[in-house]
């Protein structure tokens, strides 16, 4: 389902693209962004806007640095300054998040634990160890 769906974002048949996606059993991560990115690539901002409120509503994905950089593109096409600022916002407490909770783990020695914990690739593991 999802290369189907790319494939009619990419000609520009975006109701079809939309009609895949809604006939999906199970949309993933990669279904949402795709969405998303599509939409604002298209210049069809509101629609990225109402894609990306269904993802939060529905609570069966959360969102990632894919979907905010394709909602980030849509504010940028449709100039909806508030609306980038709120997505800025969260980015950055999630990145002050992440590195409180490393600092406070790394400080009691269990930071390992806290890297297997969150899903860490080792590939960044040991980017960070090598930078540490």
């Amino acid at each position: 389902g999802n290369t189907l769906m790319d494939a009619y974002a990419k000609c520009g048949e975006m109701g079809v693209a939309r009609n895949v996606f809604d006939g999906m059993d199970e949309s993933d991560d990669y279904s949402w962004n795709s969405m998303i990115a599509e939409y604002a690539q298209n210049g069809l901002s509101a629609e990225a806007f109402c894609i990306f409120g269904e993802m939060v509503k529905s609570g069966k994905v959360r969102y990632n640095a894919v979907t905010l950089s394709a909602v980030l593109l849509a504010c940028a096409s449709s100039g909806a300054l508030q609306l980038g600022k709120c997505i800025h916002d969260q980015v950055c407490y999630e990145m002050n998040q992440f590195s409180l909770k490393i600092l406070v783990f790394g400080h009691c020695f269990a930071f390992w634990w806290l890297l297997e914990k969150l899903y860490i690739s080792p590939y960044l593991i040991k980017l960070f160890v090598y930078w540490s």
